[in-house]
């Protein structure tokens, strides 16, 4: 349970930071927060995308030119059951950053005069991490492969 945070980041080797894709499947078990934030790399700078947030139903990429995933054009709001797996597709190619909700599309954000950050409560995870907020979570799943 997130108390606030509590989450993993990686120590070993150095991961990918373009052109590669990161799928992490996790359930909501307890909580009314983002279960699923994983902080991943976009070139020489990170960013976030958060399942769940503010209040349980927030989606979107934080941060986006300074402006968390409540704030900016990829915020879309998505309903979490409890117990329930959902797969997340993170894929940072030239061009963009994709996400997928299960099989669905939810952000496209063009790389392109694009300032990508993390709050700062998340700098923990970087360089990737996947982290949740005063929520219980379980991560079923998790592969980050080269594209």
């Amino acid at each position: 349970m997130g108390n606030p945070f509590t989450g993993v980041t990686w120590s070993g080797e150095a991961l990918p930071t373009d052109n590669y894709e990161v799928e992490v499947t996790a359930q909501k078990v307890m909580g009314h927060d983002f279960f699923c934030g994983i902080t991943f790399a976009v070139g020489d700078s990170f960013c976030s995308f958060i399942a769940g947030g503010w209040g349980g139903s927030i989606t979107g990429l934080s941060c986006i030119n300074g402006k968390d995933a409540s704030e900016n054009a990829t915020r879309t709001f998505q309903r979490y059951d409890m117990k329930t797996d959902y797969t997340m597709r993170v894929q940072v190619n030239a061009d963009d950053v994709l996400v997928w909700l299960d099989d669905e599309l939810v952000v496209q954000q063009p790389r392109a005069e694009t300032e990508f950050s993390v709050r700062f409560e998340v700098e923990p995870s970087i360089p990737f991490g996947i982290a949740c907020y005063n929520t219980e979570a379980l991560i079923t799943a998790c592969r980050i492969r080269s594209l």
